[in-house]
């Protein structure tokens, strides 16, 4: 039987954690299958979409997600209308995880933050360097897939124990951050490779070697300022266009 961590998590002086408006809401709530194309009564199944790897690998059962490292596909799902995006201010997610196969030492990152395309931000980090036998540790990370560039909370977490996360991307600063409710004091821990701002519009989970397996459900996504409006570089090029050929038309003399 899981066992469960219910003590709040408490933000650090270096990245306090921020509750706004609710962007995203996912308790998982669907009929054992593939994520993707699971339909719970509405005719598009669910937001899910595969961003890579072996498409309807990742399944649902009993309301919580299977990601696991013999398996390829990857997951995204969006926060954010199409063309918007959250560009600054503050994107917190809360989620649970429970392991039941260790990560290895070399680990590597099972959820995050995301774009339209490939840029991750507010990685979650899995591993057991540094553990004691037979347990592991989380940290965060944002551009990095290793060890080195990940940030740890230092102290071990055991298999079978449902752990409440909560990561916390400034995207004005880049920088994110990670707790987990009860471990460490409730203290976050912030992602060593800070970078810059990016277009963050949803959410993704990852399935690859040596993370394990767990299991996750109950994902929140919320912001402290609302998603702005971010045209694709092809809109952007024709609106510019647009403007070029009007400056044209007025610059034509008129006829007699």
């Amino acid at each position: 039987m899981k066992q469960t961590i219910l003590a709040a998590a408490i933000a650090t002086t270096l990245v306090t954690t921020s509750f706004g408006t609710v962007v995203l809401n996912e308790p998982f709530t669907y009929s054992n299958g593939p994520l993707v194309g699971n339909t719970p009564g509405i005719s598009a199944g669910t937001p899910w979409f595969t961003a890579s790897g072996t498409a309807t690998q990742m399944d649902v059962a009993g309301n919580l997600v299977n990601i696991t490292q013999t398996e390829s596909e990857d997951l995204g799902i969006a926060a954010a209308a199409a063309s918007f995006a959250f560009t600054a201010g503050l994107l917190t997610s809360t989620f649970n995880v429970a392991f039941s196969t260790l990560p290895n030492a070399t680990g590597t990152y099972f959820a995050h933050f995301r774009d339209s395309g490939n840029l991750f931000r507010g990685r979650v980090f899995g591993t057991s360097t540094g553990a004691a036998v037979g347990s592991f540790r989380l940290g965060i990370s944002n551009q990095g897939n290793s060890v080195a560039a990940t940030t740890f909370i230092p102290e071990d977490l055991a298999l079978s124990t449902q752990y409440a996360l909560t990561v916390t991307l400034d995207n004005t600063t880049g920088i994110s951050s990670l707790a987990i409710a009860g471990v460490n004091g409730g203290v976050a821990v912030t992602a060593a490779d800070s970078t810059t701002a990016g277009n963050i519009n949803g959410f993704g989970l990852r399935q690859a070697s040596n993370e394990g397996i767990l299991t996750l459900d109950d994902l929140v996504i919320d912001a402290s300022q609302p998603a702005t409006f971010v045209p694709e570089p092809t809109t952007t090029l024709t609106l510019l266009c647009g403007v070029g050929m009007l400056g044209l038309l007025r610059r034509r003399p008129a006829r007699a």
